[in-house]
């Protein structure tokens, strides 16, 4: 048997209705609505350094960045290295000139000056150039670290032109260095001892360090597009933008006080 209750709106307690009454086997007419939990409602999406806040600490350095670094210091090392080779190679080669002008008694002592006036003159636009390129791959290197992404384009450009004209300075060397052999074989005199310039010296050195900044401009663009170095630029930028937010909303407090 059915044992379905009259409602009661007042609240007073209820009693079974009796078989011959028209609400006998049927629904309460009136139910408790079911308790439910309120509905989740989602949260706003957090933009990148307009609702986020701003992390506590700069982004931790990967390995990556940091062996870009490294590898920029060493090409800073293998450009004043080249520096100075340069300038002993060609010191070298105008007090041979002078020598030999003065061996064979040629008297055009204003000739052999013009002309090492003029292997002065491009030495030292050579020497201006590499020092600004000391200075470009310092001040990148330095911004690539802070994680700049614009410094980074520019890196990688700088590294593109480095091997190139590394290229160049070694086919250049190379070159230089094979006439040498040459013309030195044919010079030779049978039973005389081989001469020996000083500035033949620092023809390999030339050729080392100019192999070696292909090699090094390679690995630093390698390494300014790993994986490592793109997700250590992305959290830069949030930091950055993060910290300008949260600049911004202090400073609009301020005004509005």
């Amino acid at each position: 048997m059915s044992q379905y209750h009259l409602p009661d709106p007042a609240g007073q307690p209820s009693y079974p209705a009796p078989q011959n009454s028209p609400y006998y086997n049927q629904a309460p007419a009136y139910q408790l609505p079911a308790y439910s939990q309120p509905p989740v409602v989602p949260y706003a999406p957090v933009y990148a350094g307009v609702l986020q806040p701003a992390p506590v600490a700069r982004p931790k350095l990967t390995i990556t960045p940091i062996i870009t670094l490294i590898i920029c210091a060493i090409c800073i090392v293998l450009r004043v290295s080249e520096l100075i080779a340069s300038t002993r190679m060609v010191n070298s080669y105008n007090n041979l000139m002078h020598q030999l002008f003065t061996d064979l008694h040629m008297q055009q002592d204003h000739d052999i000056t013009s002309f090492t006036n003029g292997i002065n003159h491009v030495l030292q636009v050579l020497n201006i150039l590499l020092l600004i390129s000391v200075a470009i791959y310092f001040t990148l290197g330095i911004f690539v670290y802070r994680g700049r992404n614009w410094a980074r384009i520019l890196m990688a450009i700088i590294a593109i032109f480095g091997m190139l004209g590394s290229t160049l300075h070694l086919l250049y060397m190379l070159n230089i260095q094979h006439y040498m052999v040459e013309e030195g074989k044919e010079l030779i005199q049978p039973g005389l001892p081989v001469p020996h310039f000083e500035f033949e010296s620092m023809i390999p050195v030339l050729v080392f360090i100019y192999a070696s900044l292909i090699i090094t401009n390679f690995f630093l663009l390698v390494f300014l597009w790993l994986p490592g170095t793109n997700i250590f630029m992305c959290q830069a930028k949030t930091y950055r933008l993060a910290l300008n937010t949260t600049a911004q909303s202090v400073t609009g407090q301020r005004y509005e006080r």
